[in-house]
């Protein structure tokens, strides 16, 4: 008998070492590359949000005719709606610009696996000066 080979109980040992090992790395790739295709959706549809929301620095006149704006895109199944608001008076953009800033809240609600996701972005745009 060979004094230094391994018994059949280490190299079973071993294997299941090993075998546990390449589990555990083959789950976190899976579970890496779920999330990689999660954010790719989301970030996909934040930019349609974005999207909408970049009109009303193109054409802020859109914030002095009316206070929301509902879109339905046709490349992904998504709703937008944006609505329009004053600043706070209390703030400090509100002693700064006065009247002359409004308010952008864009929301953009899509179904993923199942469930409704919820993104919102708010930012700001200048009124135009409506001329006589």
């Amino acid at each position: 008998m060979n004094k230094n080979a391994f018994t059949l109980i280490e190299v079973l040992f071993a294997i299941t070492m090993a075998s546990a090992s390449l589990i555990v790395l083959a789950s976190m790739q899976s579970r890496s590359l779920f999330l990689t295709l999660k954010d790719r959706d989301e970030i996909g549809h934040i930019f349609f949000i974005k999207k909408e929301l970049y009109q009303f620095f193109v054409a802020p006149e859109i914030v002095n005719d009316r206070k929301t704006k509902k879109t339905e895109f046709e490349q992904v199944e998504m709703k937008v709606l944006s609505s329009f608001g004053e600043v706070e008076k209390r703030s400090k953009l509100a002693e700064r610009f006065g009247t002359r800033i409004s308010l952008i809240s864009s929301e953009g609600s899509w179904l993923y696996e199942g469930r409704k996701k919820l993104q919102k972005i708010i930012s700001f745009v200048l009124k135009l000066e409506k001329r006589k």
